[in-house]
């Protein structure tokens, strides 16, 4: 399926992929952009990304910006780096604004694993039950039309007892009922709010 994005979101995902390939950090499309392709093409105006690593590496990949390619996009990165766990950038010359989430979890390790690319771009991206998993887990509007639009598209192809098991796992740490919500998705309720 072909990513449908405007000519910015275009160029500044390749000056990332670059980027991410030159610092030999492993990573995967998430957000907007991975439900477009994975469910229904929607609107986004940034670009999500997990990269496998630690703080302590994504520090070193913050001070190793080429502030012609990318800058920090709040004035303190490496405060919210390591509080959040999430290095917001943006493009230098586009302006679009990057989220890259330091994968540090055991789940977000694994959605960078299962990640992959779809034909017409050497971006790998989280799977469908990935991201069905944590657009739940986020629970915004957007996110639940997400999840309708990668239902809609990829019903029959996404592995449910994937999705039963590691919300099973993630359910644990969150104050949601994960499993409850895999399972209404699964049987086709889509009352989920």
């Amino acid at each position: 399926m072909k990513i449908v994005v405007n000519q910015q979101i275009e160029e500044t995902l390749q000056r990332l992929i670059e980027m991410l390939d030159q610092q030999d950090l492993d990573f995967a499309l998430i957000g907007g952009l991975a439900a477009s392709i994975r469910g229904r093409v929607r609107v986004t105006e940034d670009i999500d990304v997990i990269v496998d690593c630690d703080v302590a590496r994504a520090v070193e990949m913050l001070d190793s910006l080429d502030p012609k390619v990318f800058r920090p996009f709040l004035p303190d990165p490496e405060l919210v780096l390591r509080q959040c766990f999430l290095l917001p950038i943006s493009d230098s010359q586009t302006q679009v604004r990057i989220d890259l989430a330091v994968g540090e979890s055991g789940f977000e390790k694994i959605v960078v694993q299962r990640a992959s690319p779809v034909p017409e771009h050497s971006i790998p991206v989280a799977t469908a039950e990935d991201l069905l998993l944590m657009k739940l887990m986020a629970g915004r509007h957007q996110d639940i039309q997400d999840v309708d639009g990668i239902v809609a598209i990829s019903r029959d192809s996404i592995d449910w007892r994937y999705c039963h098991s590691m919300a099973s796992q993630l359910q644990a740490a969150l104050d949601i009922d994960l499993v409850a919500l895999v399972a209404k998705l699964e049987s086709g309720n889509a009352d989920r709010e």
